[in-house]
């Protein structure tokens, strides 16, 4: 997991593999105020984009997720959000899981090791295998407008 914001983004990435800089070139340099909702292909399959809005949630509405096959740059464009991670799954199969046909896989209450606050600017890179809660607030019901850039790993093979 790493934590950024586009601010900093020009002296955060030089040690950052190629395939995430341009990840982060594709936020810096998009105008997401004209650009719909939904997927956007950057790499066709391989990298590409999802413009979402939505209400945030209360904690005990959202379930944590990993995937195995994709890396998650989640970025707020604006409003804010709590995304909380956990360590581990404490040895537990998930409660919905689609990790071979949609790359996902959704655990209902597991304890969150941490939790990072989204501001507008802010990006977290999430790893296969790392285990999120997205969309919540302590104070639930508030705007966020968010891009989410999937990569397959094997990019940064």
């Amino acid at each position: 997991m790493i934590v950024g914001n586009l601010r900093q983004a020009a002296k955060d990435g030089s040690g950052l593999h190629p395939v995430l800089v341009e990840a982060i070139r594709v936020l810096e340099t998009t105008d997401f105020s004209n650009l719909s909702l939904g997927k956007h292909e950057l790499k066709g399959n391989r990298m590409f984009m999802n413009v979402q809005e939505y209400d945030t949630k209360d904690v005990s509405e959202m379930m944590y997720e990993k995937h195995a096959a994709h890396i998650d740059v989640q970025y707020v464009i604006s409003g804010d959000e709590t995304i909380h991670w956990a360590a581990s799954d404490d040895g537990r199969s998930p409660d919905d899981d689609r990790l071979e046909s949609d790359d996902f896989a959704l655990y209902q209450g597991l304890q969150p090791t941490g939790s990072v606050h989204m501001t507008e600017g802010t990006y977290l890179i999430l790893f296969p295998g790392e285990l999120h809660q997205p969309c919540v607030s302590p104070n639930p019901g508030r705007p966020v407008h968010k891009v989410v850039i999937k990569i397959r790993a094997d990019l940064l093979d």
